[in-house]
């Protein structure tokens, strides 16, 4: 029984999970959405607007552990063995599962001078798991593999936040070397679940193998489902709020050389409607166990009765409404990008995203190259979370003011999710306005030539014959 339970949980994380980090978008400057993961980036256009609802759609979901294909055997016949054991064994010391939604409802930008502005409303859900490798290995094995060694769960935390963003951005090209850009962000929450920073540890007595807890864990919600009364209106009377901001610069080095920096999502949320929290006192607690043999000879609906009520009388979490506090995950980003010519450019990105403490890194090298006035297109490769087969792509089509965009950051697992760690598309539709045109290249950037000219707005060369849509 204990196995049918745990095969269901490993196959609900593997399946619930298939969806921000934007590693393609980052350097695409030929969509206006690049400059909300990277603030210091002056878009190539002019003016975009995003048509409402369908501007910027985002999926993603990255886990560091297995995958379905490490869960389950094809045996003789088809017919499929799950494989639990295989599946634990491919999950490091410490793991995570993130799950990032966005959709933007209204979004604009647009450059004035020396300046680039940017106005958006977007709706965002957040996922983020983080376990140890031994809460698995309890859960399959059970407290027996364990005897006199204590279970340390203190880092084990999750995280599932709804909320609307609104927000303003600005950069500005302060001198001829260097950009700095800024987005402020008014957060309105939704719902959230999740735990505080808590202690939790197990520890198998050698003598009677009864598991005590030590345990001061704290669980918060805020949902409509609470019903405390103090609701408001879902969409616009919560009282869930929150502040956050994105940081950007951009330092050219010369005319082929620039390095970039970002700070992205760097807030928290306030969280007052519908607050409900489960706290366990601090102290020890001990767990003698259930009657196995009551438990399956009874039916189904009292077996479940009679362990619930067990464990409730062992462990009485106290129930109140106190307000509480949640951070976004930030995320980080190094860029460094090469102007090969005047249509290409190589570059290369380290991202970190920081959840309580928790780096998840990841790494991409790429090309960004506009093929024509009408099409660009970025192809890179990534090391997502110590697995290297991430292949990301991204293209921009334009006709006349209409664009359509699509991007992913591992385009195969994307495509075939149950054998990969990430997946990962994000597409949308602009009008843009003032795309700029290439007519002739006058420039030879053969080897004898080493430099570029002045780049006008990241890509162009500004001593090459241009035009404006």
């Amino acid at each position: 029984m204990k196995k049918i339970y745990l095969s269901i949980a490993l196959l609900l994380i593997v399946l619930s999970s298939i969806g921000q980090q934007s590693l393609t978008l980052y350097n695409m400057d030929a969509i206006g959405q690049s400059s909300q993961v990277n603030p210091s980036l002056l878009p190539i256009n002019r003016m975009y607007i995003g048509i409402p609802m369908v501007s910027s759609t985002s999926f993603l979901f990255t886990n560091s552990g297995f995958t379905w294909r490490d869960l389950h055997k094809v045996k003789s016949g088809d017919s499929i063995k799950l494989d639990i054991e295989n599946a634990i064994s491919k999950l490091a010391e410490k793991n995570f599962i993130s799950l990032s939604i966005r959709m933007n409802i209204l979004e604009t930008g647009f450059k004035l001078k020396k300046n680039y502005f940017t106005l958006n409303v977007a709706e965002k859900v957040n996922f983020n798991f983080t376990f140890p490798k031994e809460l698995f290995e309890l859960l399959y094995s059970g407290n027996g593999a364990f005897v006199g060694q204590e279970i340390d769960l203190k880092n084990m935390s999750f995280d599932l936040t709804h909320y609307r963003e609104y927000a303003f951005g600005w950069a500005r090209e302060i001198s001829k070397k260097v950009t700095v850009g800024t987005r402020l962000k008014y957060l309105y929450g939704m719902e959230n679940y999740s735990s505080a920073k808590s202690n939790l540890s197990f520890y198998t007595s050698p003598d009677d193998y009864a598991i005590e807890l030590s345990s001061n864990y704290i669980i918060n919600t805020s949902s409509s489902a609470n019903g405390d009364g103090n609701s408001g209106g879902y969409l616009f009377g919560l009282k869930n709020t929150g502040f956050a901001a994105d940081f950007s610069t951009t330092y050219r080095y010369n005319n082929r050389w620039k390095f970039n920096a970002s700070i992205i999502d760097f807030g928290y949320i306030n969280w007052k409607s519908n607050v409900k929290n489960l706290v366990t006192e601090t102290g020890s607690y001990r767990f003698d166990g259930v009657d196995m043999n009551e438990f399956i000879n009874s039916d189904s609906s009292s077996g479940f009765a009679n362990v619930s009520d067990t464990i409730s009388s062992t462990f009485t979490p106290k129930e109140n409404s106190d307000a509480y506090k949640t951070t976004l995950p930030t995320h980080l980003y190094f860029n460094t990008s090469f102007q090969v010519d005047q249509r290409m450019t190589a570059t290369g990105l380290l991202h970190a995203q920081v959840i309580r403490g928790t780096y998840q890194p990841t790494f991409t090298a790429g090309l960004n190259r506009r093929v024509t006035n009408h099409f660009s297109a970025s192809l890179n490769y990534s090391i997502i979370n110590h697995h290297f087969n991430n292949l990301g792509i991204g293209i921009a089509a334009n006709a006349g003011a209409f664009q359509f965009y699509m991007i992913s950051d591992n385009i195969i697992g994307t495509i075939n999710p149950l054998s990969h760690h990430t997946a990962h598309i994000q597409f949308g539709f602009n009008l843009i306005f003032g795309r700029p045109v290439i007519k002739k290249v006058t420039t030879n950037y053969g080897v004898q030539n080493k430099s570029l000219p002045k780049i006008d707005s990241g890509t162009v060369p500004s001593n090459t014959n241009t035009k404006e849509d």
